[in-house]
């Protein structure tokens, strides 16, 4: 019963831009639960991907953690998202040697969180390409899709980080 409500289009509850997610749990290719509930005051950067093993997710997820220190110096926690089983998401991290991408897997129950920003593609079971940052206060600042997983670059995240931080100061100023 729970799992039809969850699916059914009716009961669906999208995040957009702007809106405050609510508390989520997941378990990383460690094995460990990540679970981001607003106490951990860092800001996220989302970026769901619908299948591991793929030479162009591979370059995806290396081109993240190869930013990884960039990530920091914002005070955000990259974090990769699949509906694949923790186990193969595990043994294809452990492949890549991946240190400080947090890769989830989103497998059960399935797409939940993926569903909950309207973007699980339900015939494929799987997230359609789509990159999120969220800030400290579990808002919505970014939800972009993307056309092909090649269309995604962190570079737009620092350049929306900045464009952002400009439009603040000024705002202060005037």
């Amino acid at each position: 019963m729970f799992f039809k409500k969850l699916f059914s289009k009716e009961k669906t509850i999208i995040w957009n831009e702007g809106d405050q997610i609510q508390p989520f749990q997941l378990t990383t290719h460690t094995g460990s639960i990540f679970e981001y509930n607003g106490e951990i005051k860092s800001k996220l950067m989302i970026y769901f991907f619908p299948n591991a093993w793929s030479e162009t997710y591979q370059d995806q997820i290396l081109h993240i953690e190869n930013n990884a220190n960039r990530f920091l110096r914002y005070n955000i926690i990259p974090l990769a998202i699949t509906t694949e089983t923790p186990a193969s998401v595990k043994t294809w991290a452990k492949t890549l040697a991946i240190r400080n991408v947090r890769i989830l897997s989103d497998f059960w129950p399935h797409g939940y969180l993926a569903n909950s920003f309207g973007i699980l593609n339900r015939q494929r079971g799987c997230p359609e390409r789509t990159v999120l940052l969220i800030d400290d206060n579990m808002t919505v600042m970014m939800k972009k899709s993307l056309e092909n997983a090649l269309s995604f670059d962190v570079e737009e995240i620092f350049s929306f980080l900045s464009d952002r931080k400009k439009e603040e100061n000024g705002e202060r100023r005037g």
